[in-house]
């Protein structure tokens, strides 16, 4: 009876030495460092494959290219003779911070980090060794010829580690329970509806682009065969037109706010007038529609940001406690505003300098589109919000 008592004992809140699980910071540190190295290796990887593909430079310049390539997507500016490049490739971006998210939900599991403390712990760890690794690639990768600037760059790893891998550590057990029950009722609703209307109007954005596409699929034909890719360097230009998607996406959504987006210093778009100068041959510019004013029809894709505002509302309410119209203008609206903050922030991250002269600034109108979205996802979330009270007090 004894023994039975003593291995259940074992196996309940007593462990051995051996059955201890290894100190958070440790199994975070690791954690952090394991992705660092798996997402350059990913990139250097990539870089390798275009070399043997084209047969140009050296084997140690395709190893720095990936090195490079990785460092944008950590938001990373690199400057190349007088070219300074600095747009983030975020398909990459979002890879890290999946590749994070994984690391810190298995870091904690591993450790079992059941409090707070531990999963603090884990998460400290994983972003103090995950930032370390992108200084020490930083300083590695800097030549004579390309020299990195990691002041911005350090503070997105840190942002995107630490983010992604604390959301990952935190609902890997209790702690992630632990903090949704502290959160106020109606937050969570109203972050669900944000978080709607925001891809709602992205993917109305990439409808869109796909239209535009279809439109103009004979001059991306055209760039294509203009750059003789082959079959390894065909994958290649398909994988990085993967990895700047969301920057395309985002673009979109700024001409459908209305203000619209520079594409250089020669080219603006917007939904009521085009102006093309000289434009590099990269396949997604091939939707942009030629020079002069545009189909009058096209204003009615004005209504896309109201839409999705309508959406983020409409996701609100409903998950609210029983409320008057009043509060369901009020939680509609404050989904739809919040969702246009997310859609501001996300096109904060979308452009940059991607070249000399005239491609030294490709991005949104930004303050303009920020102003915008607010306003028309508010406005659409109170209407979404105040449907969505008539309709539950009808089925009432």
């Amino acid at each position: 009876m004894t023994d039975l008592l003593t291995r259940l004992d074992v196996r309940g809140s007593t462990r051995t030495p051996s059955e201890a699980p290894a100190p958070p910071w440790l199994v975070g540190g690791a954690a952090g460092l394991a992705a660092a190295l798996a997402g350059l290796l990913a990139c250097c990887g990539v870089a390798v494959a275009a070399w043997v593909a084209g047969h140009d430079g050296s084997m140690s310049s395709a190893l720095r290219a990936g090195a490079d390539g990785w460092l944008l997507g950590h938001g990373h500016i690199l400057h190349v003779g007088s070219t300074t490049v600095s747009v983030i490739p975020l398909g990459l971006t979002a890879g890290a911070g999946v590749l994070s998210y994984r690391a810190g939900r298995w870091a904690a599991r591993t450790s079992r980090a059941a409090t707070p403390v531990d999963v603090g712990v884990v998460v400290l760890a994983y972003t103090v060794l995950y930032a370390s690794a992108g200084v020490i690639v930083a300083l590695a990768a800097s030549t004579a010829a390309v020299s990195v600037s990691p002041g911005r760059g350090l503070l997105v790893t840190i942002v995107l580690a630490g983010g992604a891998a604390g959301t990952g550590a935190a609902r890997s057990g209790p702690v992630g329970a632990l903090l949704e029950q502290r959160l106020p009722a109606q937050v969570r609703p109203v972050l669900r509806g944000a978080l709607g209307g925001a891809l709602l109007l992205v993917a109305l954005g990439a409808l869109s682009l796909a239209a535009s596409l279809v439109v103009h699929a004979e001059t991306m034909q055209e760039i294509v065969h203009s750059l003789h890719p082959g079959v390894v360097g065909g994958l290649v230009l398909v994988l990085v037109c993967v990895l700047v998607l969301p920057n395309v996406l985002l673009l979109c959504v700024a001409v459908l706010l209305g203000p619209g987006i520079s594409l250089g210093t020669a080219t603006s778009v917007t939904l009521t007038s085009v102006s093309v100068g000289p434009l590099p041959a990269v396949p997604w510019l091939s939707a942009v529609p030629s020079s002069g004013p545009q189909p009058v029809a096209l204003m009615a894709l004005a209504a896309a940001p109201v839409i999705a505002g309508l959406a983020a509302g409409a996701l609100t309410v409903p998950c609210l406690p029983p409320s008057g119209y009043d509060r369901a203008a009020l939680w509609g609206g404050a989904a739809g505003a919040a969702g246009g903050l997310l859609v501001a922030f996300a096109l904060a991250l979308s452009g940059g300098s991607v070249g000399p002269d005239r491609m030294a600034q490709i991005g949104p109108q930004l303050l303009a589109c920020a102003a915008v979205a607010v306003a028309t996802l508010g406005v659409g979330g109170v209407l979404g919000g105040l449907g969505s009270r008539l309709l539950l007090g009808r089925r009432g």
